[in-house]
């Protein structure tokens, strides 16, 4: 599957929550198959693979804050969204692909529209 530009899933943790990254992508992968957004796990440190999905670790390195390393990470993406999550959101029903086309195409419709929280 292409990936789509407009969103990046940026999903921010740390080193210390690791043992989160293969239940939180093993539950993505199947809640939302189809999924089409390149995806970022942002840690500090350490790196990240699966063989059932794409996700490109960024390593922000040793920050002060948790928002700081965040705004690490976000400077590194380019696409026009992001969806946020943290590595201990667990999926638990299915993601409908068509719902965040939706709500790209809306937010490009209305640029005075900051962020959507669903």
């Amino acid at each position: 599957m292409e990936q789509k530009k407009d969103i990046t899933i940026l999903v921010s943790s740390c080193d210390k929550y690791e043992d989160a990254w293969e239940p939180f992508f093993k539950l993505l992968n199947i809640q939302w198959p189809d999924c089409p957004y390149k995806i970022i796990l942002n840690t500090e440190h350490k790196n990240f693979s699966c063989d059932y999905m794409s996700v490109e670790t960024v390593q922000t390195g040793d920050q002060p804050t948790w928002t700081q390393r965040l705004k690490a990470a976000l400077e590194k993406i380019d696409s026009e969204f992001i969806l946020f999550s943290l590595e201990d959101f667990f999926l638990l029903s299915p993601v409908n692909t068509v719902y965040w086309d939706t709500a790209v195409n809306y937010m490009k419709k209305h640029t005075n529209i900051g962020f959507m929280w669903f």
